[in-house]
């Protein structure tokens, strides 16, 4: 890889089923947690449902195998009964923006999932993700941008939960 890029962060594959992703994996040997699935309220006062993209991960020393799927309000026997219900808690003010921004992700996981399942996500990491990003456009390879999410970080003091951001450059 160029200097600008220290090494692959992750691949994610993609599936339809999360519980034959999981089943899968855990027959080629991994150990997999149980796949987080986001639950968020559709409207104030209302309870949380699963909503969005489930994921777990395949770990090796260095990064990992993401396998994500899109949850769907049809069929919530597709969630594997081992799953982690993760609520998202937002002030009211950042759930319209929150929303949407799940509800792109979702959108471009599901067209890959059009196409085929399988590998369709690369993340590597570099120190200067938007220089990059620059390089990749310049050169003619098409990429999915900078992403910068809240990552969950060591709660240092007591129940409170500390963010950071995290960047990472995704090439689709």
């Amino acid at each position: 890889m160029g200097r600008d890029i220290d090494h692959l962060h992750h691949v994610g594959h993609v599936v339809n089923d999360m519980k034959e992703g999981l089943d899968l994996y855990r027959r080629l040997g991994f150990r997999l947690s149980p796949p987080a699935y986001p639950m968020l309220s559709p409207r104030e006062g209302e309870p949380p449902r699963p909503f969005g993209a489930a994921n777990t991960h395949a770990s090796f020393p260095r990064n990992f195998v993401e396998l994500v799927s899109c949850v769907r309000d049809d069929d919530p026997d597709r969630i594997p009964s081992d799953a982690r219900l993760v609520p998202i808690q937002a002030p009211p003010e950042h759930l319209p923006r929150l929303t949407e921004a799940i509800r792109r992700t979702v959108a471009k996981i599901a067209s890959c999932l059009a196409r085929f399942e399988g590998l369709h996500i690369l993340v590597f990491k570099t120190p200067d993700a938007d220089a990059v990003a620059g390089r990749l456009s310049s050169e003619g390879i098409r990429h999915g941008g900078v992403s910068a999410v809240l990552v969950p970080a060591a709660a240092a003091l007591g129940a409170a939960i500390l963010f950071r951001k995290a960047e990472g450059l995704k090439a689709v």
